[in-house]
């Protein structure tokens, strides 16, 4: 291994690595985002598709201050635990990063990447097991597309070049049979949003709502939240970033004694809640409002017996939100998350104070095949932790 690196490293001008050039090292682990990261004579390089122990060639692509990005042009020691993808455009497509690892492996590393980022940032490693997807392929009730002189595209790996696709394993079988009745279109639009709910089909190059793309994890998303906020003996709740009310309504279905408030941005979607609202004559202890969260945080009183629920988008809430969360009057918070690192980042500012404490964290495979990861979190407010729960 040695031997050929020093043959390489003759080829180099410099202990710099420029876009290029070639190197062989062996990839030492997988790390949030989905790449693999080797340690070479010239810094780490991260590498997409590929294993733990794999020994590769790697042609670099990118080069940054501390770190640098590279393809695989040949991997000459694979894996054991190595898979072939059953995608054709895997590799070329963005969409998936680990078609080439068993599911049950995925979601070992997910657990394992989960943990060493709460215990590095948090000292807490005792998170509840992942739960996996009913459907490791096929999961998908929606996605986004472009249209190309060859039909329907995705965009290629780290590229905005387009790549054609006529059928996504991971689009579920109604999405898959909508695609292609749009690549008989003579004129289609340019940008192809798909969404297969169960109220129908939804397509078109306006706004698209929001909704979880794996309604099998999305399901068992909903009963932890139902069973967190079981103990808790709630007053009343504040959904956040509501959207058209994915937690409001079966918290609000659950805890009937107990009104709740949502609070979402867009006005479709909020119309679209209150809309329910008064169609299961619920007004007396369900309402939505339409406004940003950092303003509305403000202005709404909490009390001691408040479930705060928040699932914002991928930029999570941001130092404004976190630090009015972090002192806000409530009996437990619960952040849903589909961007681990912007979860970190606003737990750090929520916890930064004394009245909150983590209490459970678990993860839910809501993306297989790929290196995305939804994460629950539940902090519970000290005092009435010890009072109520010997802890």
């Amino acid at each position: 291994m040695q031997s050929r690196l020093d043959d390489l490293k003759k080829g180099l001008s410099s202990n710099r690595l420029k876009v290029g050039d070639r190197i062989v090292t062996r990839i030492e682990k997988l790390v949030v985002g989905g790449a693999g990261l080797t340690r070479t004579p010239y810094g780490v390089v991260f590498v997409d598709l590929v294993l733990p122990q794999e020994e590769v060639e790697v042609e670099v692509t990118e080069v940054k201050k501390d770190y640098s990005r590279g393809k695989v042009v040949t991997i000459r020691e694979p894996s054991p635990r190595r898979i072939e993808a059953p995608c054709p455009y895997f590799g070329e497509c963005g969409g998936c990063d680990w078609q080439h690892i068993t599911y049950e492996d995925q979601a070992e590393i997910k657990q394992r990447l989960l943990r060493e980022l709460f215990v590095k940032n948090f000292s807490y490693s005792n998170l509840w097991p992942i739960v996996a997807s009913p459907r490791p392929y096929h999961y998908r009730n929606r996605v986004q597309m472009s249209w190309g002189p060859l039909g329907t595209c995705y965009r290629k790996k780290r590229s905005h070049e387009l790549l054609p696709v006529k059928r996504c394993l991971i689009a579920n079988e109604a999405v898959n049979t909508h695609l292609e009745s749009l690549a008989q279109q003579p004129n289609p639009p340019q940008a192809v949003r798909v969404q297969v709910a169960k109220a129908g089909v939804e397509n078109g190059t306006g706004v698209f709502s929001f909704s979880q793309v794996n309604e099998g994890v999305n399901d068992r998303l909903l009963q932890a939240v139902l069973s967190w906020a079981s103990d808790l003996e709630l007053t009343d709740f504040l959904d956040l970033y509501c959207g058209a009310g994915n937690f409001s309504f079966p918290l609000a279905e659950r805890f009937s004694l107990v009104s709740g408030l949502g609070v979402e941005l867009d006005p479709h979607l909020a119309r679209r809640a209150q809309s329910q609202v008064y169609e299961r004559k619920w007004r007396h202890r369900l309402a939505f409002h339409c406004g940003a969260v950092d303003d509305f945080l403000c202005r709404i009183p909490t009390s001691e017996g408040s479930l705060i629920l928040l699932d914002p988008p991928r930029s999570g809430c941001g130092e404004r939100i976190s630090h009015q969360l972090g002192q806000i009057r409530a009996r437990s918070i619960i952040y849903v998350s589909c961007a681990p690192m912007t979860l970190l980042r606003d737990l750090k500012i929520i916890l930064s104070g004394d009245r909150w404490k983590i209490r459970r964290v678990q993860g839910f495979d809501m993306f297989p095949q790929t290196a995305h990861l939804e994460v629950a979190v539940q902090l519970i407010d000290r005092t009435w932790s010890r009072a109520n729960l010997g802890s």
